[in-house]
């Protein structure tokens, strides 16, 4: 595989159904990608069974996953995808690594840019004519943009450089998005109108947040040092955005769920341990907490050995 410098790898399993459900949007990626470049080579799609192909599993060294699995790998380095399975959603995906850092050079980009209350408009050479089109509901509800102004670039060189380190870091996440501005005119204009608000008084580089409403700014003259510090403070997920989808479904829940998956097709004798454990806890608890088991596996087989039957409560 590694004849590619770019290519995308799908970990499923001959056993697993969820897996199979993939398969349309893969095709429909297959299709968008049919024309793109990276490094002037196309991306191939590789698909690897985890129950037939441990043996590349192992010397990809892929050692803990779940199926289905999508990775994104550039020059050998793993992206993993954790969003929507929908072609749109991938093929940002990609866009965002290849280019972690949007250069804004218009006023008009950048006021654009920060109005968190719209989808971005992504446009880039990889891209090319295509425009992506994510419905509502698969898409990050709560959007974080972040602009680095940077009226003087080789002053402020090492910063520069640690900004784009950082936004290739985070790449890979669908809720937040990176621009830079380096022209000294449209950084003038904005201090204007936001002094003291998005810059110090005395400064015109300035790292600017903006999280929905909020807005926050690292002045780089005074605390350079804590760049990272800062965008990784102010983008952390909350809790109500890491289970987003699941919002108005709890809101209506009255008794607590602890639901538990485990996959029985790797049968290890900690997991029988862990069902076990799960029964005497659940009888402990009994009238307090639903307790539900969900088995990955649809090979009878697995299930016999852990003594799980359909009809067992």
């Amino acid at each position: 595989m590694y004849r590619y410098k770019t290519f995308f790898l799908y970990v499923s399993a001959n056993w697993c159904d969820f897996c199979c459900q993939h398969e349309k949007e893969l095709h429909l990626l297959k299709d968008l990608i049919s024309d793109k470049r990276i490094l002037g080579e196309e991306i191939p799609i590789v698909q690897l069974n985890s129950d037939t192909d441990v043996e590349a599993l192992k010397e990809l060294k892929i050692g803990f996953f779940k199926v289905p699995s999508l990775y994104f790998v550039l020059n050998k380095r793993f992206y993993q995808y954790n969003s929507f399975f929908r072609a749109d959603n991938i093929l940002r995906f990609i866009n965002n690594i290849v280019n972690p850092v949007i250069t804004l050079d218009s006023i008009d980009k950048v006021e654009k840019f920060l109005d968190t209350s719209k989808q971005l408009e992504e446009k880039s050479e990889f891209l090319g004519d295509y425009r992506i089109q994510i419905p509502e509901e698969f898409d990050p509800h709560y959007r974080i943009r972040s602009v680095g102004f940077f009226s003087e670039v080789e002053e402020y060189s090492a910063e520069y450089t640690q900004f784009h380190d950082y936004a290739d870091k985070v790449a890979y996440r669908p809720d937040l998005r990176i621009a830079v501005v380096t022209d000294p005119d449209i950084v003038k204009h904005f201090k204007s109108l936001y002094d003291g608000i998005w810059f110090n008084s005395h400064s015109m580089n300035s790292i600017v947040m903006k999280r929905i409403e909020k807005v926050m700014y690292l002045d780089l003259s005074l605390l350079n040092e804590m760049l990272e510090i800062f965008m990784v403070f102010n983008s952390i997920p909350f809790v109500d955005e890491l289970s987003m989808n699941n919002n108005d479904i709890v809101q209506n829940i009255v008794t607590p769920i602890a639901l538990f998956f485990i996959d029985t097709s790797y049968i290890l004798p900690n997991y029988h341990s862990t069902i076990k454990f799960l029964i005497n806890l659940s009888k402990r608890y009994l009238g307090k907490y639903v307790f539900m088991f969900m088995d990955g596996n649809t090979k009878n087989k697995s299930k016999e050995q852990v003594g799980l039957q359909k009809d067992a409560p």
